[in-house]
């Protein structure tokens, strides 16, 4: 264990999996949770607290806004459930992505190629500097899609790209 001593640890760690006080229920997917959690932090990767209290501050979900580094780290804590979508063009995607990164330029986000996405996945969106990616994440939020994060830009991202 880690004692976190404070908020700015927790910072630090930017993703941490929580576990839910016994007895209580996982908030509807998508929700905006607030946790308070013991000052003990499991070291593990990622990192893992026990909630004290939850209170849901949303029900309804909207895009969360994290960086390309962060996205791909929650993609590998839950890599069945997520999906990195690159809504870049086809000539942008081939000169260099994020591994597993799925490309579907914004131009083609519409009905037919998003039913092939199941609604509670986790999908993560990026582009080149962020504002296609925020276009994007609004088109999946709009259409249904629970869990939907804005990764901004892959100009910022520091991990490995892959060139075709």
């Amino acid at each position: 264990m880690v004692d976190a001593k404070g908020a700015d640890y927790i910072e630090q760690l930017d993703l941490i999996s929580v576990w839910l006080p016994e007895g209580e229920e996982q908030p509807p997917i998508g929700s905006l949770v607030r946790y308070t959690i013991e000052p003990e932090i499991m070291a593990s990767y990622p990192p893992q607290a026990r909630a004290i209290s939850l209170e849901i501050i949303e029900e309804e979900s909207k895009p969360v806004k994290t960086s390309l580094d962060i996205a791909v780290r929650i993609r590998e804590h839950q890599p069945s459930d997520t999906v990195i979508l690159d809504v870049r063009t086809p000539e942008e995607f081939s000169q260099g992505h994020v591994a597993e990164a799925v490309n579907l330029p914004l131009a083609e986000l519409n009905d037919d190629t998003l039913s092939h996405y199941d609604g509670d996945a986790t999908l993560i969106v990026y582009c080149r500097s962020g504002n296609r990616s925020a276009s994007a994440a609004r088109i999946l939020d709009k259409a249904g899609f629970k869990v939907v994060i804005d990764a901004g830009g892959i100009n910022s991202y520091s991990g490995e790209k892959v060139v075709e």
